[in-house]
């Protein structure tokens, strides 16, 4: 099991969006695991929540938890870019449901998992 996994806004709103909390999830698969986001999840998360999307109440409920549950870091990368620095640095696993940022992810060697509809991480 990885000894922490960087959570991205992709798995957050996917799974809010299908009534599942992505960090119960993941705390009951690894129940050791540190949660990690940056402050750029955040900024995400609140344009997200801000905006008129259909994803917007989604947003909001997953800044609420990446508050109370994760360990945020204070860079302004863009998201991608931080994501993929500060797993490789800290060996750190990645959740994303981001197709794209997940194929490149894989591509550096870096664990990938994503969040489905039932809950799973896989």
């Amino acid at each position: 099991m990885p000894k922490c996994i960087v959570i991205d806004t992709s798995s957050i709103i996917f799974g809010f969006s299908h009534m599942v909390n992505i960090f119960d999830s993941i705390q009951n698969t690894m129940p050791d695991c540190t949660m990690v986001a940056s402050i750029g999840i955040l900024r995400e998360l609140s344009g997200i929540g801000h905006s008129t999307k259909r994803s917007s109440p989604y947003a909001n409920v997953g800044l609420v938890q990446v508050l109370k549950r994760c360990r945020v870091i204070k860079d302004n990368s863009s998201v991608d870019s931080w994501i993929t620095k500060y797993s490789i640095k800290h060996n750190c696993s990645v959740c994303t449901n981001d197709i794209e940022l997940k194929q490149k992810l894989k591509d550096k060697g870096i664990s990938t998992y994503s969040i489905s509809k039932n809950g799973t991480l896989r």
